[in-house]
């Protein structure tokens, strides 16, 4: 039977969700993931890529967009992808004054841990609890289930003998599933698979919303980034792949975002960029709310 989204919806209704962690399973709610961007910009942009999910869980922060967290936001929990100081600054997050629960891949957690410590006594605030977060772990947290994957970029810092591994994200809410893939060179086999959206899998889960970094621009191909950063053209051609194996099934019209711009291959007019851009690709902007489903 061909795969289209409403069997999906239907089919993951029929079948319920994941348990959540110390909790019993329940039926997947439809009304799609709340997201902010904070901002979209790589290093040396105006404002560092960040989101907020649901009000409440940050996935990275810098202080370049804290102006962009709606007034009155507290959110208690942020997710790192890696640690590269235009994502990770712990005495800036804690500066927010509201994080309690901290979420690393474990092959840098142990690093997080004292950075975090470090910073708590130098503001003289309390420490927050620093977690450890295995690759394809899910982790229930303000009623989303999160799942660190693996990326494919590198950051040089070695813990115990073992490299930084770095993380994309899995985030679902009901039958919604949407990838936050930044920062990376493509989409990894082993994250792909594991999310269902390798077409080698006869039974895949198909996504249902994308946003992926695209730090290099139009006409930027040959990029020398392209080992751990992916261009407009590598996004394009994943939609279009995910698209015709009918594993991204959005809802209609809704936009596959581009996020973590660098100064490369960009005209400096996000409308002028959006204009170029293939649908259903468009630039997220900072402050932009959406719902993705």
């Amino acid at each position: 039977m061909e795969l289209t989204r409403r069997s999906f919806i239907a089919g993951a209704a029929a079948a319920g969700c994941m348990a959540a962690v110390g909790g019993d399973a329940k039926a997947p709610q439809h009304e799609g993931i709340r997201l902010r961007f904070l901002g979209t910009g790589a290093a040396g942009g105006p404002r560092h890529s960040s989101v907020l999910l649901e009000g409440k869980t940050l996935i990275d922060f810098r202080e370049s967009a804290r102006d962009m967290l709606p007034p009155g936001a507290a959110p208690d929990t942020i997710f790192y992808t890696h640690s590269h100081g235009d994502h990770y600054n712990p005495v800036q997050t804690l500066r927010l004054g509201t994080i309690r629960h901290v979420f690393t891949q474990e092959t840098w957690a142990e690093g997080a841990r004292r950075e975090f410590a470090a910073a708590a006594a130098k503001l003289g605030v309390p420490t927050p609890e620093v977690t450890p977060l295995p690759f394809r772990k899910p982790v229930r947290v303000n009623g989303l289930t999160i799942t660190g994957l693996p990326a494919n970029h590198s950051t040089g810092r070695i813990t115990n003998g073992e490299y930084e591994r770095t993380s994309i994200y899995l985030v679902e809410k009901g039958s919604a599933r949407m990838l936050y893939a930044t920062d990376t060179g493509g989409i990894p086999g082993d994250a792909a698979q594991y999310i269902g959206i390798d077409a080698h899998i006869r039974n895949g889960r198909p996504i249902t919303a994308l946003v992926m970094e695209a730090t290099t621009g139009f006409g930027c191909e040959d990029d020398f980034r392209l080992f751990v950063h992916s261009t407009i053209d590598t996004v394009a051609r994943t939609v279009r792949v995910l698209t015709k194996t009918q594993r991204l099934l959005s809802p209609p019209d809704q936009p596959v975002y581009i996020t973590h711009r660098s100064h490369i291959g960009y005209s400096g007019n996000i409308d002028a960029d959006d204009a170029r851009l293939p649908a259903p690709l468009k630039c997220a902007r900072d402050g932009l709310d959406v719902v993705l489903g």
